[in-house]
């Protein structure tokens, strides 16, 4: 089933970035020096099988060549389990490189790689009590997307990833997870 929702989320994208292309826009006038983005993220976890539909993400990179540049990324997914009123949280924060290969007066496609930490909780009720689990471990995250010129120095932004969070098999009971990330939302250059 949340197979079929990250599909249909990436139909929707894709619609709306083919109507954004299509409107005559000014054309980017040079590589900013730093870009910042806020987004919209839905997350698909096939080791436990969920998705977590509700999320958000936001980075900052700054350019280094016209090419290149250093971005950190922080993000939240969020899910609540209402028949057994638990709600799952994972925070995540990562830094790494980004390669734009080139840029028209329209489009910028990158690819970028981040490690960094993921904080994983869960929250239970029950009775009158709450139980709460948290663990950080390490992630790797590699991710590409692209950025489609609105105005000037703005555009919409979509990214596609995979996240890989390690667990010690002794201790956790399993190696890792296994996750896919899709996003879309807005981004300032400056």
């Amino acid at each position: 089933m949340h197979r079929r929702h990250i599909a249909l989320y990436l139909a929707k994208l894709l619609a709306a970035a083919t109507l954004v292309a299509m409107v005559d826009v000014p054309a980017w006038a040079q590589t900013p020096a730093v870009d910042v983005s806020g987004r919209y993220q839905a997350l698909a976890d096939h080791s436990i099988d969920k998705t977590f539909a509700t999320g958000w993400s936001t980075d900052a990179a700054i350019y280094i060549t016209s090419k290149w540049s250093a971005v950190g990324e922080i993000g939240g997914s969020y899910r609540s389990e209402s028949e057994l009123d638990v709600a799952l949280t994972l925070h995540t924060l990562g830094g790494g490189a980004r390669w734009s290969p080139w840029r028209t007066s329209r489009l910028a496609p990158f690819a970028q790689f981040l490690v960094g930490v993921a904080r994983m909780s869960s929250t239970a009720t029950i009775g009158a009590g709450e139980i709460r689990v948290a663990q950080t471990k390490f992630m790797v995250q590699p991710a590409g997307g692209v950025t489609i010129a609105v105005g000037k120095s703005w555009g919409i932004t979509s990214q596609l990833g995979y996240r890989r969070i390690f667990l010690d098999g002794d201790q956790d009971g399993d190696t890792g997870f296994n996750e896919i990330t899709a996003s879309t939302g807005v981004l300032f250059g400056f």
